[in-house]
């Protein structure tokens, strides 16, 4: 997402993905989940990876994000 290449990012993510997020009341499904939006809201948004693990079909990712908060989001 920094690079700012959108369809390269959106290209990393299988067509079944769910965000467990916090914020929204739902799940982020697919691939869609906002990528656009969070790089408008936050055009110097970092997301850091801190640890990726998982088992069978389920992956978790302990992720720190930062940026400034320039614009509408959620």
């Amino acid at each position: 997402m920094e690079s700012g290449d959108l369809d390269a990012d959106a290209g990393l993510i299988t067509e079944n993905f769910i965000a467990n997020v916090p914020g929204p009341p739902e799940p982020l499904v697919g691939r869609e989940v906002r990528l656009a939006e969070m790089k408008k809201a936050f055009p110097d948004l970092k997301i850091n990876v801190q640890d990726i693990f998982g088992t069978g079909d389920k992956v978790t990712v302990l992720a720190h994000s930062e940026g400034t908060h320039q614009g509408t989001f959620q």
